[in-house]
């Protein structure tokens, strides 16, 4: 998924700021970015709303899988 959502973003004439694996630091990725896209799992949505909202950027959550507990948090 990752290199796919690469491309499109060159296609749409934007710059990828980086990517996340496990264990890396949502905060530290949204430093560098003007929006986050999360595409992880559901144990991940805290940690990439946190860093959105401490960054004042917004994201945008293709995540599935997601709880109602989830959906109160976004």
């Amino acid at each position: 998924m990752g290199l796919a959502l690469q491309q499109a973003i060159a296609q749409a004439g934007h710059s990828f700021a980086g990517g996340i694996d496990v264990g890396g630091s949502a905060a530290d990725a949204a430093q560098q970015a003007d929006v986050l896209v999360d595409f992880s799992a559901p144990a991940g949505l805290p940690a990439t709303l946190g860093a959105a909202r401490a960054a004042g950027i917004p994201v945008l959550i293709g995540t599935t899988g997601l709880s109602e507990a989830d959906h109160t948090l976004i």
